[in-house]
């Protein structure tokens, strides 16, 4: 099991238990459908990294970044204790600081991921106007590390990208602003594919492993 999946397993361990015991779903709820936009901050702090000259000499080491936005729309169906959505999210970093072997330098650029996903969710009914809710959902990721451009020493960490399988978990709260607009404070955390390179020299890149704060807003219709 990576790290990823047992992050999200116990997240969604935490987290159900809970919304179970605190369902109190009203069965005339009728279902609807619903658009949705959230935004925030990811929490990438660093990377592991591979590389591989054509000597077979292997380094290994980490790039450290710093983390930036992270925003995601949704198009959906909610009933009474459940919600499912399909969802595009997207999000940026920066590079700062290369360890590798014997390169240790500060460096600049900045990388992107996107990925869609199919999400579902169990849903509580916490009181009149505020909702908990808990989820998880699997899709496709694209993610680009930037070319690495050392100061003072060798440009040979060029860019490198990936698709792959991607995964989240997400938890989070619900406020009725009005009868058909909620606001949604909610925590995400994602698994993405792992950037690599053919190089010269070749470079692979962890998978991104991460956690997301976003702010977001639902409308019925």
């Amino acid at each position: 099991m990576t790290r990823f999946s047992r992050n999200a397993a116990l997240l969604l361990s935490l987290s159900l238990p809970f919304l179970a015991a605190h369902a109190g779903a009203d069965p005339a709820v009728p279902s609807h459908d619903y658009w949705g936009v959230h935004g925030g901050q990811n929490d990438l702090d660093r990377l592991g990294v591979h590389a591989r000259y054509a000597s077979s000499t292997r380094y290994d080491g980490h790039v450290d970044l710093q983390h930036g936005a992270h925003v995601g729309v949704q198009l959906g169906r909610s009933s009474a204790q459940a919600r499912y959505e399909v969802e595009f999210e997207t999000g940026d970093f920066s590079a700062r600081h290369l360890t590798a072997g014997p390169i240790n330098a500060d460096v600049h650029g900045r990388g992107h991921y996107q990925a869609a996903f199919a999400n579902v969710y169990g849903t509580a009914h916490l009181s009149e106007r505020l909702d908990a809710f808990a989820g998880i959902g699997a899709g496709w990721g694209h993610v680009e590390v930037p070319h690495l451009v050392l100061k003072n020493a060798c440009t040979c960490f060029g860019k490198s990208t990936k698709d792959g399988g991607a995964w989240q978990a997400r938890v989070g709260l619900a406020w009725q602003v009005s009868p058909a607009s909620d606001v949604d404070l909610q925590y995400t955390r994602l698994g993405l594919p792992g950037a690599e390179t053919d190089g010269p020299p070749a470079v692979q890149y962890n998978r991104l492993g991460f956690g997301a704060w976003t702010l977001g807003w639902r409308s019925r219709f």
